[in-house]
């Protein structure tokens, strides 16, 4: 994932994230009666924040055209060539795209965009959840991309992640949804995020559970919610461990010619890193038998 994409979609989640503290605690505000209205200038605050995101989203050189247009009469956000507007209609907000062809602005109903959604009366995480998929749609079809967004899977994935960083050790899959659920406003029973998680049935696992029923389906949830290096790669918190663990790969690499072994001591000294940081480039490794053979 390109560094323009990890802002943009680290931007994307923060907001998202500081949502469903605010449902959580609460504190969150739809707007009871004016819902529709709320939903519309929310949006279109939204993507007027996310532009300096929206505007790198395609790296060095790639600078996306990005019109602001908060009027909730007017045409709506226009990114790169496509432009998103949404309309009013009471208990319901309508949301069309269109597509700039030879300059003109024309409706585009094939990308899949266009839809209704019911606003009136409906829980705070349903208010949020519909807000930021519309946001994430519109961008992905403006920008070409995906930024991996779907479904609520990057929720659970950041806060183990954030885990891994302050730690250095891989959280369970107990520990990341107790964490998520004490933080956030989720809509996911612990069941479904272990089926997602945890130990799959037949295949042992790291901690010795097979994912089975019985002792070890009950103990699956303390099983380690390990993370890849291309999930790693989408957080911005991670990128510090990610630009250690490619110079270590240079090292390993210069160290392979010579048939000697890499030491944590030896990268400690030439990296500048602390036991912390030496830790998480272990288990980094550990995650990458492709890199690391012979590693202890």
């Amino acid at each position: 994932m390109q560094p323009g994409i990890v802002g943009l979609r680290g931007a994307i989640a923060a907001a998202w994230e500081e949502d469903l503290r605010a449902v959580r605690q609460d504190s969150f505000d739809v707007g009871r009666g004016r819902e529709a209205l709320f939903f519309i200038q929310r949006f279109y605050g939204l993507i007027s924040g996310l532009r300096p995101q929206i505007q790198r989203a395609w790296g060095p050189g790639g600078h996306v055209h990005v019109v602001d247009s908060p009027e909730l009469g007017g045409p709506g956000p226009r990114v790169s060539q496509s432009r998103i507007r949404l309309r009013n209609h009471g208990e319901l907000v309508v949301v069309e795209l269109f597509s700039y062809i030879n300059g003109t602005s024309q409706p585009n109903h094939e990308a899949g965009l266009d839809r209704e959604i019911r606003v009136a009366d409906v829980e705070p995480l349903v208010f949020v959840t519909e807000l930021y998929r519309a946001a994430v749609d519109f961008l992905q079809v403006a920008l070409n991309l995906d930024l991996l967004l779907g479904g609520s899977a990057w929720l659970y994935e950041h806060v183990a992640a954030n885990y891994f960083v302050t730690t250095g050790k891989w959280a369970s899959v107990g520990e990341v949804y107790r964490r998520a659920t004490r933080e956030f406003a989720v809509a996911d029973s612990f069941e479904s995020v272990l089926s997602s998680f945890g130990p799959k049935p037949g295949v042992e696992s790291p901690g010795g559970s097979n994912g089975s029923n019985g002792s070890n389906g009950s103990a699956a949830d303390s099983e380690e919610m390990r993370l890849s290096i291309e999930q790693l790669q989408r957080f911005l918190e991670t990128q510090a461990d990610l630009d250690n663990f490619l110079r270590v790969v240079q090292v390993a690499v210069a160290a392979d010619q010579e048939d000697r072994p890499v030491t944590s001591t030896e990268i400690a000294d030439s990296l500048g890193l602390d036991s912390l940081a030496v830790t998480k480039l272990g288990r980094l490794l550990t995650e990458s038998p492709d890199v690391c053979r012979e590693g202890e």
